[in-house]
């Protein structure tokens, strides 16, 4: 994570999603929700763990999303990322957070999402997020990226995953995975991951 310029003779392409470098971003809204989720991921992961210790006592939704968990900890390599990406993508379906809660934009823990079966494209990104880190996949290899779809001229997110050293692109709207540098119609602006809420710039230089 970057808090200043880079240092001159830095390469011009980044190692962040869509070859950018990342910023502490501001405190701010996005900040407090990330938080607010992040609590709220918590307290779903004890109902994860009292399903994996009685399955009798499990909530229907719950135990879904335990078997996406154990069917992405299954595969390994890009096999993984395409199981959860298939896995959330067919157990959702879209729907605006004003049509579903009365609100411009609410963020929702996957079990929350999973419990209605009904989310817009952050709730695909964070389930997706919130599977892979607990199928093992390194916390340090997944951003959730927030910016704006100019074809449809939308806000929009995904998960970015990175593999061998390429990020690839886990969209709510595909089934398959693409690479970061096939994506020329998103903006990417925020990349929000276990170290907080990220603004994600291209080099000064």
């Amino acid at each position: 994570m970057m808090d200043a310029r880079p240092p001159t003779g830095v390469s011009a392409r980044g190692t962040e999603p869509f070859g950018l470098f990342t910023f502490r971003a501001p405190e701010g809204l996005l900040s407090r929700k990330w938080r607010g989720l992040q609590s709220d991921i918590i307290k779903e992961q004890k109902v994860l763990e009292r399903c994996r210790a009685d399955a009798s006592d499990c909530p229907s939704y719950a135990a879904q999303f335990l078997r996406l968990i154990n069917a992405v900890k299954s595969k390994s390599g890009r096999a993984q990322l395409e199981e959860a990406n298939r896995g959330v993508n067919a157990s959702i379906r879209f729907v605006t957070d004003y049509a579903q809660y009365g609100e411009a934009d609410r963020w929702s823990a996957p079990l929350a999402t999973f419990a209605t079966a009904k989310g817009d494209c952050e709730d695909y990104a964070f389930a997706k997020y919130v599977a892979l880190r607990a199928a093992g996949f390194p916390s340090d290899d997944l951003r959730v990226v927030m910016g704006r779809d100019r074809t449809i001229r939308q806000d929009h997110a995904v998960l970015a995953a990175r593999l061998d050293g390429r990020w690839l692109i886990l969209d709510s709207q595909r089934s398959e995975l693409i690479e970061d540098s096939r994506v020329p119609d998103l903006t990417p602006v925020f990349a929000i991951d276990h170290r907080g809420v990220l603004l994600l710039a291209a080099n000064y230089e």
